[in-house]
């Protein structure tokens, strides 16, 4: 297992990072904006490991150390907090010092996806309610303000992407009868389905907007093997800048 950095130009890469013996899974990656560290989660025995890279000179030092499942770390836009999965909840990792704070979320239904605002203001995540037979909710904690709220129920998404200011989501319904693509405004709050993915994995679709927010990518195996989509929805979004 290696860590490579490759041109997009012409691919060629360089090997920034060797996996030393005895890790037997690595989970999740992310590296900061301005391209100086990366981070990621490595398994060795019983042990689960958050790793961090200086890019710039090769080094790593463990952040945090823990028997708990640690999923999906996440730079914090503009700042060196480390937002990830621990256990079964989420959590704010500093990365100077390693200090764990939970976040406070729902506690009715199970933890789905979670993600910061552009901007690093906010968390938003997804809270799962199938098992309920409720609708799944888009719900934001506030760091600053320790404001835990709903932003709006949902068409049973199970994956889902912001815009560059986090007014309009991007939604996959996990729904049987209903597989969309479904684009979700939060002022007022209003759905609008796109298209159906039929995906047999709808976690695997992960919908995405382009650069300027004036088209839509997603995966799906509708027509047998997994293939990329595109659509545009320039008649319902403006373009970002």
């Amino acid at each position: 297992h290696k860590l490579v950095r490759a041109a997009v130009n012409n691919l060629r890469g360089r090997t920034i990072y060797e996996l030393p013996d005895g890790v037997s899974d690595r989970v999740g990656f992310s590296v900061t904006r301005e391209e100086s560290a990366a981070l990621w989660v490595q398994r060795t025995g019983g042990s689960n490991q958050l790793i961090l890279l200086d890019l710039a000179g090769g080094a790593t030092r463990t952040l945090l150390e823990t028997s708990e499942p640690i999923e999906d770390p996440q730079w914090r836009p503009g700042r060196r907090d480390i937002l990830c999965r621990i256990g079964s909840g989420i959590e704010l990792v500093q990365s100077g010092t390693g200090q764990r704070t939970p976040i406070p979320t729902e506690t009715t239904g199970e933890l789905g996806q979670f993600f910061w605002s552009l901007a690093g203001d906010v968390v938003f995540y997804l809270n799962r309610r199938e098992a309920l037979r409720e609708s799944n909710q888009l719900r934001q904690y506030d760091p600053g303000t320790r404001k835990e709220e709903l932003v709006a129920k949902t068409s049973q998404f199970v994956r889902i992407v912001q815009n560059h200011n986090s007014t309009v989501f991007l939604g996959a319904s996990g729904s049987k009868a209903g597989p969309y693509i479904t684009i979700l405004l939060t002022r007022p709050v209003r759905e609008f389905p796109l298209c159906e993915h039929r995906a047999q994995d709808t976690l695997t679709v992960r919908p995405t907007f382009s650069g300027d927010s004036q088209a839509i990518f997603f995966q799906s195996d509708l027509h047998g093997k997994p293939a990329l989509y595109l659509m545009t929805v320039d008649k319902l979004i403006e373009r970002s800048s």
